[in-house]
């Protein structure tokens, strides 16, 4: 599982390439699985250790497939520009393609 950082103080918004079309010619992203998260939210503390087993799981049979955790208390706008309502949200994207899966 790829945990995004939280920012340093004197860094703008984060678009990090998983959820965001890059600005520069880069190659498009792979399969992947992103969960959105809060540290404070209990059902998030007992979910994690499960999503770390499934990332496992699916990776050793699919390494081509990538799972990333995203705190929403780190990044808020992050999580408001992707719809997340509730704790933890996960979301699946195709390769190639910025819009989750519905």
């Amino acid at each position: 599982v790829i945990e995004l950082l939280a920012p340093s103080s004197d860094e703008g918004p984060i678009k990090p390439y998983f959820l965001y079309e890059p600005s520069s010619d880069h190659s498009p992203p792979p399969a992947r699985v992103v969960e959105f998260y809060a540290p404070w939210c209990p059902h998030c503390q007992h979910y994690a250790p499960k999503y770390i087993k499934l990332a496992k799981a699916v990776t050793a049979k699919h390494p081509e497939i990538e799972f990333h955790a995203v705190s929403c208390t780190a990044h808020n706008r992050l999580c408001n520009d992707q719809n997340v309502n509730s704790y933890p949200t996960l979301k699946l994207f195709r390769e190639g393609s910025y819009e989750a899966l519905k």
